[in-house]
């Protein structure tokens, strides 16, 4: 069975080896391949047209420079190049057949006399683009840190043709390139070798006829050298020289190149280490003559010195006596020191009290009435750090004590005053004083709150008179918009105000037609745009109240985080925290109340249309904290 396999397989590639179509890359490289009046000649050219003739190719010539062919064979524009080193960076781009034609290596061509790699420096050398000679000898010659002017042209005729031209001093050329043509410019192959390389075909690594050129080629170079005679004499043709019967075995030959480049760098090291010595040497001759000269430098410095020693020991003498005044003063710089710690310190104290008393002095006005007495405890044990004061209520005054009156029915009471100096009874007198003016301001405060809450119960029964539900609807979101406001991390004050905001939100409907609030059915476009105008007639309405805070909130309640809410088209951080709060209560409210034109939804229902709006008309991060409420009430 595998045989007939293997059968077919010969079958089909001869068939398609017969009907195949083989653009063949051409260049400029006599004697190996070249181009002479339109005809393709040279070694490489002949072998072609053997394997074509063999296998029925129908062969097609492509000529161009040796760096336009690599692009091309890259692109799939040639089939096979001709007459290309085999290199371990080159087989990762293009495939190569197996079996090579030739050994080759790179020599160096010029009109001088070159025998070592070191007369190369300070040169001006003709390189062809992509050579790999040129590529290696580049690598050589910066490992010895010579300096080389490359001259780079498109071929290894143009680089000779630089140095008969003298533009060059010297090319970098193939061996076999060089015998043949070297003379013809008035140039000498050197004795400098590098590089051996085997020639080969190369073939687009992705095309489907490579598989089929690879054996077709191999198969008849195999062929080819295994008849030594006929292999010899079609060399000896182009190249000038019969190879010897008994082929040298390919280990043999690498062998003796790499003896011969060792024996090379072992000599070109040997001159390098003499250039080092004799350059060493000279370096050591100069900087002896310079320590000889600096020596005597040295005895004249050292009588001079000898002479300014005398000076420096009075000197030091002078200066032993100094620092043993500097050593008393350091010792009361000392002293000084620790005083100034003990200071800081207490300055350190006194301040931290001081701002613990900032804290409490805010809290005295905003906390609860129950608390006022425990506050002002507090704020003296901070500021004063005295357990004998006590807050009381229409106290009178007991024996060696003093009394401060701070409102009708409030004393500051300090006991055992005979232990007071002049410096505490003045703080004591300055704390009476500023508490009286602290709970001045609270009883303010308070008054105005209530006053505030008079106008608006007076406004919400307006409301209610103008349409009911609507004021029962704004008492439900008070507290519960006090509560998500904390939730969601702001202060108690700010809570505060979005809780009046609550009460008053729908105070401006009283500027909205009733049959309009109480319309049983859908708006027209026309009565919603009078309907919309309710948020900017309340916030009217509270600032020529004074609620300035209060109305911004309430303006701004139906603005939407997408920006089609009104009345200015605001969109998420653009809108005050307090009127998306607002927004999110007030719309689950009105979700799960009856109104004229719908019945109310269930709470669930109401959740839904919430999550399903977050991000467009609800901020997410207000609906996440209003559900959560929602959930620890319901528990």
């Amino acid at each position: 069975m595998k045989r007939i396999i293997s059968l077919l397989t010969t079958l089909v590639i001869a068939f398609i080896g017969f009907c195949i179509n083989v653009k063949v890359g051409i260049y400029r490289n006599p004697p190996q391949v070249d181009l002479i009046d339109g005809k393709p000649v040279g070694l490489y050219a002949e072998i072609i047209e053997r394997i074509a003739q063999k296998h029925g190719w129908k062969v097609e010539y492509v000529y161009d420079s040796f760096t336009n062919l690599i692009d091309r064979i890259l692109r799939n524009d040639i089939d096979v190049m001709t007459s290309i080193a085999y290199t371990e960076e080159r087989a990762k781009l293009l495939a190569y057949n197996n079996q090579a034609l030739l050994m080759n290596w790179g020599v160096i061509c010029s009109t001088e006399s070159i025998t070592s790699l070191l007369q190369l420096d300070k040169k001006r050398i003709a390189i062809s683009t992509t050579d790999v000679y040129a590529a290696a000898l580049k690598k050589i010659l910066s490992e010895f840190n010579l300096t080389v002017d490359y001259i780079e042209v498109s071929d290894y005729v143009e680089a000779l043709r630089q140095v008969k031209q003298k533009n060059a001093d010297a090319a970098v050329v193939s061996r076999i390139f060089a015998v043949s043509n070297a003379s013809k410019y008035g140039l000498k192959v050197t004795t400098v070798v590098f590089s051996p390389i085997e020639l080969r075909f190369a073939f687009p690594k992705d095309s489907e006829k490579t598989p089929i050129l690879i054996q077709q080629i191999d198969e008849y170079l195999t062929e080819l050298k295994s008849d030594e005679k006929a292999y010899n004499e079609l060399l000896g043709r182009y190249l000038g020289t019969i190879v010897e019967k008994k082929l040298i075995p390919k280990w043999l030959i690498w062998l003796l190149i790499s003896l011969g480049a060792a024996g090379f760098l072992l000599w070109l090291w040997n001159k390098t280490l003499e250039s080092v010595v004799r350059k060493r040497t000279k370096e050591l001759n100069e900087a002896l003559k310079e320590l000889e000269e600096r020596n005597q430098q040295l005895s004249a410095a050292n009588a001079e010195i000898e002479a300014r020693s005398e000076e420096i020991k009075a000197m030091n003498e002078q200066l032993t006596a100094t620092n043993e005044e500097l050593e008393a003063q350091s010792q009361e710089l000392k002293a000084m020191n620790e005083e100034l710690e003990t200071v800081l310190g207490q300055l350190e104290r006194s301040l931290q009290r001081f701002t613990d008393s900032v804290d409490t002095l805010s809290s005295i006005i905003i906390c609860e009435d129950e608390q006022v007495e425990g506050q002002i405890r507090s704020l003296i044990k901070i500021a004063l750090d005295r357990e004998d004061v006590e807050v009381a209520k229409d106290a009178k005054k007991k024996e060696n004590s003093l009394c401060f009156n701070l409102r009708k029915d409030f004393s500051l009471i300090v006991n055992k005053s005979e232990n007071l100096n002049i410096a505490e009874l003045e703080a004591l007198n300055a704390l009476a004083k500023l508490l009286k003016i602290l709970l001045e301001i609270r009883e303010y405060l308070k008054k105005r709150e209530e006053f505030s809450q008079k106008v608006i119960n007076v406004l919400l029964e307006a409301l209610r008179l103008h349409e009911s539900h609507t004021a029962e609807h704004a008492k439900r979101l008070a507290e519960f918009s006090k509560q998500l406001a904390l939730r969601l991390g702001l202060d108690r004050e700010k809570a505060e105000l979005v809780g009046w905001a609550a009460l008053v939100h729908d105070i401006g409907k009283l500027a909205v037609d009733k049959d309009i609030l109480n319309k049983p059915g859908m708006l027209s476009k026309e009565e919603f745009e009078k309907l919309k105008l309710h948020s900017v007639v309340g916030a009217e309405l509270l600032k020529m109240g004074g609620l300035e805070e209060i109305a911004t909130i309430v303006k701004y309640h139906h603005e939407r985080c997408d920006g089609r809410g009104y009345p200015d088209g605001l969109k998420e951080g653009e809108i005050p925290i307090e009127s998306r709060i607002l927004c999110v209560i007030d719309a689950f409210d009105a979700m799960t109340s009856d109104r004229p034109y719908r019945k109310a939804m269930t709470v669930e229902q109401a959740i839904e249309e919430l999550r399903k709006k977050s991000g467009t008309q609800f901020d997410p991060k207000v609906v996440e904290a209003f559900l959560d409420l929602i959930s620890q009430n319901a528990q």
